[in-house]
């Protein structure tokens, strides 16, 4: 059976967790090591069946805000640590020490989680209700469309992004992003709104150097583990299994049009 980490780092409050809780639990059912990295520990600790998950609190950066009013993914990042590359590398390390010896990483708005995994050769996947998963074009779409954002800006803040993501990823081998959103492109990425949730296998970290033959068992062993905890398949869990209120659904579900709709500005 596989060890699954189940990942948030950015963000607040329960949603992050009623994202990720309802796989955590059916990958548990299956049999599967499951555990929880959380930005906070106390988040969703009420829900049932959150107490039968183990967690641990997730490495975080924190420090003054770079940006008071983020107009996109890039300036968002650039406020948690993203735009200093020795500080980036710290964050990433620690995600790899807890990453260690893992089979397969399940996050919700955690890049530096995916970054860890993708050094070590570990398949990673992004749960996402759509803002904080751009798609591979430069710059990272507005978040608000109705608001004025000025492409230079939005350029300027990803390419600083992409400067400390990369500067860490050629330190590994690994190599560099030409967009944020390629960190969560092709298989990597899946979305539970409207209905439901799938995950599906993602295809090797893409390196420099080969991987070594322990980092291609570790990949091997957790695409085998995912395609029998997801068979025949996918996992899809009906959004009115997510345990929340009928009235934190609709706003959910709200807030993903919007931003779905930012995106296509």
């Amino acid at each position: 059976m596989a060890r699954i980490e189940f990942a948030w780092e950015l963000g607040a409050g329960t949603g992050h967790v009623t994202t990720l809780l309802p796989i955590a639990i059916a990958m548990k059912a299956r049999g599967h090591e499951v555990r929880f990295f959380l930005r906070d520990l106390s988040a969703g600790a009420d829900l049932e069946g959150a107490a039968e998950i183990p967690r641990e609190g997730a490495p975080i950066w924190s420090g003054p805000p770079t940006c008071e009013a983020p107009l996109n993914l890039g300036e968002i990042l650039l406020n948690f640590g993203y735009h200093d590359g020795p500080q980036h590398k710290a964050l990433v390390d620690a995600w790899r020490e807890r990453l260690k010896g893992s089979h397969v990483v399940v996050a919700n708005v955690s890049p530096a989680a995916h970054l860890a995994a993708l050094t070590l050769g570990i398949p990673s996947f992004e749960i996402s209700q759509g803002f904080h998963v751009p798609p591979p074009a430069m710059p990272s779409p507005p978040l608000r469309h109705w608001e004025p954002a000025p492409r230079a800006r939005l350029e300027a803040a990803d390419r600083r992004v992409l400067h400390a993501i990369n500067t860490v990823l050629s330190g590994y081998g690994v190599q560099p992003l030409a967009t944020i959103g390629e960190l969560f492109a092709g298989d990597r990425c899946c979305s539970p709104i409207p209905s439901s949730m799938s995950i599906r296998s993602a295809g090797p970290a893409t390196t420099t150097a080969s991987p070594t033959p322990a980092k291609a068992r570790r990949y091997r062993a957790g695409r085998r583990a995912t395609a029998r905890a997801c068979s025949p398949t996918s996992i899809r869990i009906s959004r009115d299994s997510i345990p929340c209120s009928r009235r934190s659904r609709r706003r959910i579900a709200r807030r993903s049009f919007f931003a779905a709709g930012s995106t296509r500005s």
